[in-house]
């Protein structure tokens, strides 16, 4: 009996960390059954990026959920176990008037796939602050589904909490990225990149935190001021920008937006990265790169669950609201690399899908 995995991407597009992880499910999936794959809503740069068009073992679909449906309801008929993949990532707040409908008439939808056979799985997910209609809506979903992966301890505690059913942790999908390479270390640059638009205050604490390493850093290292996702565009220039004036060391801007591949080759020239987004983070950890964690208020959970379960504490979290010269100077003398450790969640994650599949055999 053959099986069969189905995708109907969407997604943050103008953010790398999502291309990324969509891009390891899949990859994930194709190690043990053939891929389906509607790319119908994503726009040409994110296709690109996912590099799946030019692999033999995917199959693109060309018409439409309408056509992949039918495509599941064809070869779970003619006995073929079939997975059908819901969109990874981090879920928070609430849902309101015609989104509410609409992720009813969705949840309808999987419904009756599940009638069919088909399985539902929704792994490497994270969740926090979710609105009463929302956890209802997930609570019902998760009754049907064939797996429901959320990437933290801390994800698994909160839903719980709400009486949403959880079948097993594994790590976040980037670590599928991490391999066992070799790195000569001679970098010295660091690399900032925040997500300034949660609070009023963030943008200013990251002007502090930044100003506590240009004090503390070596006068020849350069600071780069990363973006990889759309919306942080207009804090990271305006730091940039702040910063170029301010400062007498090199500073330099750099965006990019639709490519994973030039994400982790930037990353391969720098030596510390200081960030309050996860898969800036989780890339560039990849690239050994030594990784100062930030965290604010109860907006970075999925990083806080995420790094507490790396085994060995492999790196710190920092309070952004609790900065000081002091902890900037302890920070660099750290040198926390989770590389290692990662290889060992890349592991957990195999171990994970193979497990999915095996479910049903």
């Amino acid at each position: 009996m053959s099986q069969f995995s189905f995708f109907s991407l969407k997604t943050q597009f103008e953010n790398v960390g999502d291309a990324l992880i969509n891009r390891e499910m899949i990859n994930l999936a194709s190690e043990h059954s053939d891929i389906y794959l509607d790319l119908t809503r994503c726009p040409k740069d994110f296709c690109d990026t996912l590099n799946v068009c030019n692999e033999n073992e995917i199959n693109i679909i060309r018409f439409g959920f309408a056509h992949l449906f039918i495509m599941m309801l064809s070869k779970r008929l003619k006995g073929h176990e079939c997975y059908y993949f819901l969109s990874p990532g981090g879920y928070f707040g609430e849902v309101y008037g015609g989104e509410h409908i609409k992720r009813w008439i969705n949840t309808l939808v999987l419904f009756i796939l599940s009638l069919f056979g088909i399985k539902i799985c929704h792994v490497g997910v994270s969740y926090e602050r979710l609105g009463k209609k929302f956890s209802r809506l997930i609570r019902v979903r998760n009754k049907f589904i064939h797996a429901h992966v959320v990437r933290d301890k801390k994800s698994r505690d909160y839903l719980q909490c709400l009486d949403i059913h959880v079948t097993d942790v594994s790590p976040d999908l980037a670590f599928n990225i991490f391999n066992d390479d070799l790195v000569t270390d001679t970098r010295n640059d660091f690399c900032f990149s925040y997500r300034t638009d949660q609070d009023h205050e963030q943008l200013e604490l990251a002007k502090t935190i930044i100003n506590q390493f240009d004090l503390t850093a070596d006068e020849n290292a350069t600071f780069y001021f990363y973006v990889q996702v759309e919306r942080d565009r207009e804090g990271m220039k305006s730091l940039y920008e702040y910063f170029s004036r301010k400062s007498s060391r090199n500073c330099k801007y750099i965006e990019v937006i639709g490519s994973i591949d030039e994400s982790l080759m930037f990353f391969n020239k720098i030596s510390y990265v200081i960030s309050n987004r996860l898969h800036v983070l989780l890339m560039s950890g990849s690239q050994h790169c030594y990784l100062i964690s930030n965290t604010y208020k109860d907006f970075n959970n999925k990083i806080v669950g995420i790094i507490e379960q790396l085994s060995g504490k492999p790196t710190d979290l920092y309070d952004m609201s609790k900065n000081s010269l002091e902890l900037a100077q302890d920070a660099i003398s750290r040198r926390y690399l989770i590389h290692r450790v990662g290889l060992s969640e890349k592991e957990l994650l195999k171990e994970c899908f193979a497990s999915l599949y095996r479910l049903t055999k």
